[in-house]
């Protein structure tokens, strides 16, 4: 049975989907997306650390967040052995920005020292050893 409407009327959820078949599905689905609108004044300021995140491409993450998602790209790579990959994950490693705290509460500096210490490919090591030399010197000061 169909259910006629007036102008402005609209008809109860469940007598709503009741209705739907499989035929009038797509239909449903081809609706465009609402765009929010978003003013300036409504944008939080965004912190150096949460700034740093962002720029070594990992969304708008945490500090944390970002370390562990590169520590998860790291023994990914490792693991697989993927040289590439690795030296990639080492160059977004480079460019996060470190605090004590952050390398308290995730093992990111155990696994850059174990990659300085056993990986074989040269370049992949000596980034890894960039990268702790340069987290000992910011860290002790």
């Amino acid at each position: 049975t169909q259910v006629v409407l007036k102008k402005g009327e609209k008809r109860p959820r469940s007598e709503h989907v009741a209705s739907r078949t499989t035929a009038q599905a797509p239909a449903l689905v081809d609706a465009a997306p609402v765009k929010k609108k978003t003013t300036s004044s409504t944008v939080p300021s965004v912190s150096s650390a949460a700034s740093a995140s962002a720029s070594v491409g990992v969304g708008t993450r945490s500090p944390v967040d970002a370390a562990r998602a590169l520590l998860d790209r790291l023994t990914a790579a490792q693991a697989s052995g993927d040289m590439a990959a690795l030296l990639r994950a080492l160059e977004k490693v480079e460019k996060l920005v470190v605090s004590m705290e952050m390398l308290k509460e995730v093992p990111l500096g155990k696994a850059i020292s174990k990659i300085a210490k056993k990986i074989a490919d040269p370049e992949c090591k000596t980034l890894a050893g960039n990268i702790k030399a340069k987290w000992t010197s910011t860290l002790a000061s």
